[in-house]
């Protein structure tokens, strides 16, 4: 089972979007067998006027995480998730060694399209160092971790 979620902020309204999805076998057949041929789907997705990107637009109908932007962090990184319904959130950055040094995120939150912004500041004040970090996001229902590259 794949979801798939059209994100529309910064989608120009009434405006048709295409993408084609293909699907790839990369074992090897087995003798006697013949290939598997490549699965493609065509997506379209049209944002209807009133909810492209627009705030109090309807709420989000799937749980999603994003990639953190920018990516490498100069500065500021912005962290952004989608939650269909009232949950538990928990959102933090740790080193390559596994230590935590921010949490972003901890709580409840409801449903909604949510952003939060890390100037690359540790819990305990200072900003931490360039290099290898991993922000970690979960929530009921979804786990993920990003890397993220911190400029000196």
């Amino acid at each position: 089972t794949w979801n798939i979620q059209f994100n529309d902020v910064g989608a120009t309204q009434d405006q048709e979007y295409t993408a084609t999805l293909t699907f790839g076998c990369s074992d090897e057949a087995l003798p006697g067998a013949t290939a598997a041929n490549d699965l493609v789907v065509s997506l379209r997705a049209k944002p209807v006027a009133g909810t492209a990107g627009v705030p109090g637009g309807p709420l989000p109908a799937a749980l999603a995480w994003y990639p953190p932007r920018p990516n490498p962090v100069d500065g500021e990184v912005r962290f952004a998730f989608d939650l269909p319904e009232d949950a538990r959130v928990s959102l933090e950055v740790f080193d390559p060694t596994g230590r935590r040094v921010a949490t972003i995120v901890s709580g409840s939150l409801g449903p909604g399209r949510y952003q939060f912004p890390w100037q690359a500041v540790a819990d305990n004040g200072p900003r931490v160092p360039g290099g290898l970090y991993f922000a970690r996001f979960t929530t009921v229902g979804m786990k993920r971790v990003s890397r993220l590259i911190v400029l000196p």
